[in-house]
This record gives structure tokens, sequence and C-alpha cells, in this order.
């Protein structure tokens, strides 16, 4: 099965909090950031295309991570839709994985 692919870069800052309960850090954020970059990768034919039309070129996502010690979990969630109204699905991002913290 040929998997097409599609790398977005996003530029922003975020504003957030977090609070301690003995060795337990919980942390909720929210981030505005614009895209600055967007590049396909088709299978067939093979080709890389760096005009994309119909992204959405503002986004907003809230985020929680939770530490414990040095190590920890985080969730991100895009609360604008990835593609502008009338061009594509209401597809919005999502993200999870591990983090390590010094």
């Amino acid at each position: 099965i040929a998997r097409n692919k599609m790398n977005l870069f996003y530029f922003g800052t975020s504003l957030g909090f977090s609070v301690e309960v003995k060795r337990v850090k919980l942390g909720v954020k929210a981030s505005p950031e614009i895209l600055c970059f967007a590049q396909a990768k088709y299978k067939n034919p093979e080709k890389h295309t760096a005009e994309l039309q119909g992204l959405n070129p503002v986004r907003l996502k809230l985020g929680m991570t939770m530490m414990m010690d040095v190590f920890g979990v985080y969730v991100d969630y895009g609360l604008t839709p990835m593609f502008k109204p009338d061009v594509g699905s209401e597809a919005k991002m999502f993200s999870m994985g591990l983090k390590l913290g010094f």
C-alpha cells in the first residue's frame, strides 16, 4: 500500500501553568501557532510539492502534561481545523507522547 506523507511546520509560543502535588507535576497550556512551511510527498506518481493549498494558516492547540520526577506524558489537541472551510475535512491535529525533563 502506497502512503502519501504531509509535513507541516508551525511556529508559535505557549502560555500555561502547572501545579505540583508531591512528586507529580500537572500542567496545562494553550499554544497559538502560524504555519511556516508545508510539504507533501506523493508515492504514485512519486513527487514532492511545497505548495499545498487549503491549509489553515493559524492553529490553536491545548495541551496537558503529567510529569513524575523526570519522566512524563503529554497530550496536545488542535482546536482549529487543519483545513480551511469548504476545502477539506474537519480534521484536527492530535498528538501524544513521552517527555523527559531535567
